[in-house]
């Protein structure tokens, strides 16, 4: 608005200055020189006034240069500054910090590296697996005892450690750390799988503390590590009876167990026997047993110590008391009819 009102005073300005230069010119007398006087001093007032009037509504801001104006909308705030900064990717949140299995000492013991480079030496919670060199079988109820099942838990301690450092060194992992002690318990996940579970499932650790459930299901296998409390006993013949398993020490007190305590016989031949008088031998005290009336080709039985109903394939000797040394023995079982023994020793 003012630069029109500035526009109009000069307009009107310069009629005015023309209108009193015609009047002198035609007045030849100077009657109109004082009114040139007076006309360039309302000359000199009105460019005054209009100075004032342009002045009043200042100068007009600066047009800013072609997308200047945009460019100072985008540019982002502090707190949008402090987002965008926020919402950057720093090198530590790109650095995958799940921690790494980089060592395996045993069936049970592992090292990991931080993402801060820092080295942990963890156990598995709850679980214990056998020592490469060897445990006491006696810490591993339903072992055999002696060199024989200290033996076999040393071959499944070293199995242990071989299916960790196939399977998971390198790897990240998850962790739960339990115990922050002077040694270190963790569960320890890989894509989801625990480790813990995985040795207990698989026989290669018996339950400490947890996975109780998944040692007894290994236990009824003979799965893994309990495979230590079973002697195998391949047939010397295929002629007739053999005693191919002996199961002599059943988990926790022998004497409160005792139909944990058991063997099997099995008709390896190819022909139908008849085991009805058939008796148990052992350290030379006798213990009849009734068996099926015929027992086929294939077809087994497990003969146990102490008392139950006979069903098939279980049978019961009655016995009060354990027969069967945790160790070592000679099983003899012999038929009453035709003087005929089957004998086995572990």
């Amino acid at each position: 608005m003012m630069w029109l009102l500035s526009l109009v005073l000069a307009g009107a300005l310069v009629l005015f200055v023309h209108s009193v230069i015609s009047r002198t010119r035609s007045d030849p007398s100077g009657r109109y020189r004082s009114t040139s006087a007076v006309a360039l001093v309302g000359i000199c007032v009105l460019a005054a006034v209009g100075g004032v009037a342009l002045g009043v509504g200042g100068p007009s801001p600066a047009t800013p240069p072609d997308g200047a104006s945009t460019l100072q909308q985008s540019t982002p705030t502090a707190e949008a500054a402090t987002t965008l900064q926020r919402s950057t990717p720093t090198a530590e949140a790109s650095t995958d910090a799940s921690p790494t299995i980089v060592h395996v000492a045993d069936g049970d013991t592992l090292t990991v590296r931080r993402a801060d480079g820092r080295l942990e030496t963890y156990a598995l919670a709850g679980v214990d697996a056998p020592e490469t060199g060897g445990n006491d079988p006696r810490a591993f109820g339903g072992v055999l005892t002696g060199s024989r099942g200290a033996a076999c838990l040393a071959e499944f301690g070293r199995r242990a450690t071989v299916f960790l450092r196939t399977n998971y060194l390198d790897r990240p992992v998850e962790m739960s750390v339990v115990s922050d002690g002077p040694r270190k318990r963790a569960h320890v996940s890989v894509d989801g799988t625990s480790l813990n579970r995985r040795l207990v499932a698989r026989g290669y650790a018996r339950a400490d503390g947890g996975y109780a459930r998944l040692e007894a299901r290994a236990r009824s296998g003979d799965i893994g590590l309990w495979s230590c409390g079973v002697v195998s006993v391949p047939p010397t013949d295929d002629d007739g009876l053999a005693i191919t398993k002996v199961h002599p020490n059943p988990d926790g007190d022998d004497a409160e167990n005792l139909n944990g305590e058991y063997f099997v016989v099995e008709n390896v031949g190819t022909e139908t026997v008849h085991p009805g008088n058939w008796y148990l031998v052992v350290d030379d005290r006798r213990y009849q047993f009734f068996g099926p009336r015929e027992l086929l080709p294939g077809q087994a039985m497990r003969v146990h110590t102490g008392s139950g109903r006979d069903t098939p394939p279980d049978r019961y000797l009655g016995a009060n008391a354990p027969l069967l040394d945790n160790d070592h023995a000679t099983i003899v079982l012999r038929d009453g009819d035709n003087v005929r023994n089957v004998t086995v020793s572990y």
